[in-house]
């Protein structure tokens, strides 16, 4: 688990309200490393370069299986 925000059922204004208060109650400290947290998954995980490194990889995968 990436601790780095809250979750909210797509299409859900309840669940959209319910993060949304969920985050303002919490202290600056939290809030700071959860978004500490938030730039540390994306720059691992979602980043453009790293996109671009898992396309690479699946397509020198299917030339070497041709």
């Amino acid at each position: 688990h990436a601790r780095c925000g809250v979750f909210a059922e797509s299409e859900n204004a309840f669940a959209l309200a319910n993060a949304a208060e969920e985050l303002s109650q919490l202290d600056k400290l939290e809030f700071e490393q959860l978004a500490s947290n938030a730039k540390d998954y994306y720059d691992e995980n979602l980043a453009l370069q790293v996109g671009v490194r898992k396309f690479a990889k699946i397509f020198h995968f299917v030339a070497i299986k041709k």
